[in-house]
């Protein structure tokens, strides 16, 4: 027997069909957890090479790549709580200059051995397999630490007195006390 022979049956299966997943009238996005990047991370062309080399020519200490995903609801914590606070805001952007990068992007991105590849390519390549993500590069494209994950300003500044002392060249962040 065949469930098209049977009208019955098929009836009621669709009517079980409509019951067990009733389809939304409309998909509201909202509660996606969105974001802007602030105004104070630097603006770029995805030409790492470039961005080291502003960095230097600024005296800074290099770049922070921020990698983090549309909906990440840690992103926008991070972003409209840690890096709110002015205090914590004033000291990293005096030092580093912060890129907002989209783990899943399909943008091209040079990074600063003149290698072109998308976004999500060099991310996965970084390492950078969740966000939030930040990375701390000195002006040669060193990688001198890496925090997966959410922190508090507190959390950060702590990473900035570990970079600040130099203490990346001797022993592991987390070796710090």
């Amino acid at each position: 027997m065949r469930l098209v022979e049977q009208p019955h049956y098929l009836a009621t299966a669709l009517l079980f069909l409509s019951f067990a997943n009733p389809a939304p009238a409309s998909f509201d996005d909202s509660a996606v957890a969105q974001f802007d990047y602030p105004t104070w991370f630097k603006t770029t062309f995805y030409d790492l090479g470039d961005d080291l080399a502003d960095a230097r020519e600024a005296g800074k200490r290099g770049i922070v790549l921020f990698y983090s995903t549309v909906g990440c609801s840690y992103c926008r914590q991070m972003l409209e709580g840690s890096f709110a606070d002015p205090e914590f805001t004033a000291r990293l952007h005096d030092r580093y200059d912060v890129i907002g990068l989209e783990i899943f992007s399909d943008s091209e991105i040079t990074d600063w051995n003149g290698q072109t590849r998308t976004l999500s390519e060099f991310a996965a390549g970084q390492g950078a397999q969740f966000s939030p993500t930040l990375a701390f590069h000195d002006t040669d494209g060193r990688r001198l630490l890496r925090l997966v994950g959410y922190y508090d300003t507190r959390f950060l500044n702590k990473a900035l007195d570990y970079l600040d002392s130099g203490a990346a060249a001797k022993r592991s962040f987390a070796r710090m006390d």
